[in-house]
């Protein structure tokens, strides 16, 4: 087969040896260990949003509400912390009438009764608190772990607040870790657990006091009723700091998860 001419303007002159042909294309050195793959040239650009599978992609569709929990969980907590101020009027409203002369076994009956249906009440809201509160912790905790928290386990944090004494603690260490990993302030657990750690201690007095009264002498009586008032009046200060310390510590998780997400 014969060769083509060369097009006009391109003649080799005569005598001229042709030049070696072009060196093959050098393909461009790998990327360095880490970094991220470079597309091949010519190779289609992905679409604008793409996301490559397994890519961690947060956002509010993807965490748990949990805004209309923390609103529900510190409304009941401040209503727990007047239920223990009603129980502080009560105890003290009994001491009064055991220590008036003029009272009657009527009078102290009645006095019996009031701290009966105030402890009662501070019982029901007590006993609500909890459990929304402990589910409010599941999902702050859960989204924070979400978001990257390490060495946080929302189940415990859920459950902890059903521990005996265990209370003061294992919720409290999951929800600083949790806040912390997301760089929020950690006081407001911090005063919610000393709070809750105080009324703890108020109530062991309280109790103490009402087990080992002996109603047959009338000046144990009369110790135990004032060192019950004494347990109450701690009962309602510790209460008053762990609802301070509950509604900081709570908005400052949903605030930093929100805060992760945009929203």
């Amino acid at each position: 087969m014969s060769t083509p001419p060369p097009p006009p303007g391109h003649e080799p002159a005569p005598g001229s040896v042709p030049g070696p042909p072009p060196p093959p294309s050098t393909p461009p050195p790998p990327p360095p260990p880490g970094a991220p793959a470079q597309p091949y040239p010519g190779a289609a650009q992905p679409p604008p949003g793409y996301v490559a599978y397994g890519t961690p992609v947060h956002t509010r569709s993807t965490l748990q509400n949990t805004r209309g929990l923390r609103i529900a969980t510190v409304v009941l907590i401040w209503v727990a912390t007047l239920g223990t101020a009603l129980q502080l009027l009560t105890m003290y409203n009994r001491r009064s009438v055991w220590n008036d002369p003029s009272s009657s076994f009527s009078d102290l009956v009645d006095a019996d009764d009031t701290v009966a249906g105030a402890f009662v009440l501070y019982a029901v809201a007590a006993i609500a608190t909890v459990i929304v509160l402990s589910i409010w912790t599941l999902r702050s905790v859960r989204n924070s772990q979400t978001l990257g928290a390490q060495r946080v386990r929302p189940g415990l944090a859920c459950g902890g607040w059903y521990i005996p004494l265990g209370n003061v603690f294992v919720p409290f260490i999951q929800i600083r870790r949790a806040t912390g990993a997301l760089g929020a302030k950690t006081t407001g657990s911090v005063i919610w657990q000393v709070g809750w750690g105080a009324m703890v201690i108020g109530g062991g007095i309280v109790n103490t006091a009402f087990n080992e009264s002996n109603v047959f002498d009338p000046d144990s009586v009369t110790q135990d009723l004032s060192t019950q008032v004494v347990g109450a009046t701690i009962t309602f200060v510790a209460a008053v700091v762990a609802a301070i310390g509950a509604t900081m510590a709570t908005k400052s998780l949903d605030e930093a998860v929100e805060a992760r997400v945009g929203v």
